[in-house]
């Protein structure tokens, strides 16, 4: 285990990662010193440098080459980094009035925004437009609009509406049948999670009596139905760039970047995954910075940079935490009127 770093190794540790982002090649000592003008000696600079690869921070590729940050070093930056600077609070400012404008809809607002963070970053992005872990219904609402035809209406605690029209071509049930399925279905699914909405359709469809127990198989069509309804609307948006460090026309690579973002969008902080620690070998040399887009406190969605180790933390950091606040402010006087 590495051992604490001194105000020494740490201070000489960020800005050999920091100058390692900026030129992409071995540190040397001699061009730290250099560089920023350190006080230093040549010799005191070595010995740093020989402990922090001592204890992980650091490795060379041959005796005679500067030294690499390893996940440990990248890690340690990652968690000193310095506040956001004006300049970027500048940035944001002018990014809420070009935001409100775009608005229509969710999905509409997150996939803006990945766009954004691609812009201000110069990195690859992605956008989870509604997480379904953390959405608590209040109820659902189901209209005959025409022959075969229901809109639902799922109405969530932090305001958000999803709404669906589909087709139930085997039945064609009146109002009344339509208001007495409506009816069973809030029974069981207000104040339920979406993923636990779906986990009792089975259980609750297996309890039905009386003048439901009828219309079982058209109730089961109405909640597989939902269930579509629900898996849509975990929408992943990633925004390509030019030069990216992985290669989005890859089906495979897509998939495991949508897998990643679902399992990291059960956090409800701000999150940094390194290298290795995606669990995923594909994305060794990748980092992954994640903030959490909230309704009222409630998680709806998720903002993300992905891009090579080497890149610029302390910006990309400060900007996406503030940027997913700014997104969060938005979207909460947006859907006030309707919690």
């Amino acid at each position: 285990m590495a051992h604490k770093l001194s105000e020494r190794e740490l201070f000489i540790l960020k800005i050999l990662v920091k100058e390692y982002c900026r030129c992409k090649k071995p540190i040397s000592s001699a061009h730290l010193k250099e560089r920023y003008n350190l006080d230093h000696s040549s010799a005191t600079l070595r010995g740093v440098f020989a402990r922090l690869e001592d204890e992980g921070y650091l490795f060379k590729e041959h005796s005679a080459s500067g030294r690499i940050p390893t996940d440990l070093a990248f890690r340690t930056y990652v968690d000193h980094l310095l506040v956001l600077n004006k300049y970027i609070e500048i940035e944001l400012e002018n990014l809420k009035t070009e935001l409100s404008d775009k608005i229509t809809d969710v999905d509409n607002i997150m996939v803006a925004a990945s766009k954004m963070i691609s812009k201000f970053t110069s990195e690859m992005s992605f956008s989870l437009g509604i997480t379904i872990n953390s959405q608590i219904i209040k109820s659902i609402h189901l209209s005959k609009i025409a022959k075969n035809q229901i809109l639902a209406l799922i109405f969530l605690s932090s305001g958000i509406v999803m709404d669906k029209i589909f087709f139930v071509m085997e039945f064609d049930p009146d109002k009344k049948l339509l208001r007495m399925i409506e009816n069973f279905i809030n029974e069981f699914a207000g104040g339920k999670t979406l993923p636990e909405m779906e986990m009792s359709f089975k259980t609750e469809l297996d309890s039905l009596k009386g003048e439901l127990l009828q219309y079982q198989e058209l109730i089961n069509s109405v909640l597989g139905k939902l269930s579509i309804v629900i898996s849509e609307f975990q929408k992943v948006h990633i925004e390509p760039i030019t030069g990216a460090a992985l290669d989005l026309g890859s089906p495979a690579v897509s998939e495991n970047i949508k897998s990643l973002v679902f399992k990291l969008s059960e956090i409800s902080t701000p999150n940094v995954l390194i290298g290795n620690e995606t669990g995923n070998a594909q994305f060794k040399d990748i980092s992954i910075i994640t903030a959490p887009v909230k309704i009222h406190e409630d998680v709806l969605g998720l903002l993300g940079i992905l891009g090579p180790k080497a890149m610029y933390y302390e910006y990309n950091i400060d900007f996406l935490s503030h940027f997913s606040d700014l997104i969060s402010r938005i979207l909460s006087d947006k859907f006030k009127q309707w919690r």
